[in-house]
């Protein structure tokens, strides 16, 4: 269920648990459990926003101290929504909640899919100006997101339905004006009886 941990050493993971267990008490410091170098913050940060979509007041932004070549203590960037944290989780609880109800009452991964995708489609619609966009919050709670938001918020309901679902970047290619242009894209890859799709 969580690649990108999958894919830290066993220092990375450590400190990507403390992480996940500071952030998720509403605290933007670690002091790393593990000696790890600056290019472990960068993947471990990557890992934990790209795993754990429901800690969407988390940028990818983060400062940090070191004595020689290890990060002694590491800050991380929280966006508006960390203000009234308690009051977001719960919004952010009550909407996935909602689909999850009815999800649950739903046979077979792939009806369960279907529905966590066409309930999406319904709440929330593409707009690249939304608040939050690049986090779950935006496409649950606010209705209005980008790829990034529909992905990290299908992630999270399947997640929590039990199916496998990753949250994956790249770039897309659109066609605008008979050109071809090359943009940031985010989608989800979904594990149904064994397969990926």
């Amino acid at each position: 269920f969580y690649p990108y941990y999958g894919a830290l050493n066993e220092d990375e993971q450590e400190v990507y648990r403390q992480m996940y267990h500071s952030v998720s008490q509403g605290s933007d410091t670690v002091e790393p459990c593990r000696q790890i170098q600056l290019s472990s913050v960068a993947r471990i940060v990557e890992a934990l926003i790209n795993d754990q979509p429901e800690l969407f007041w988390l940028d990818s932004s983060y400062q940090y101290r070191y004595i020689g070549e290890y990060v002694t203590e590491i800050v991380l960037e929280f966006n508006d929504l960390a203000e009234n944290l308690e009051g977001n989780r719960e919004r952010f609880a009550m909407a996935a909640e909602a689909i999850l109800a009815e999800a649950e009452k739903v046979q077979g991964e792939e009806a369960k899919e279907r529905l966590i995708h066409d309930r999406m489609l319904e709440r929330a619609v593409y707009a690249e100006g939304a608040d939050y966009n690049q986090t779950a919050y935006s496409a649950l709670v606010e209705g209005k997101t980008v790829c990034a938001g529909y992905a990290r918020a299908f992630q999270y309901l399947l997640t929590r339905a039990g199916i496998p679902c990753y949250y994956c970047t790249g770039t897309a290619v659109n066609t605008r004006g008979g050109e071809n242009v090359t943009e940031s894209h985010a989608w989800n890859i979904v594990v149904l009886d064994g397969a990926c799709y």
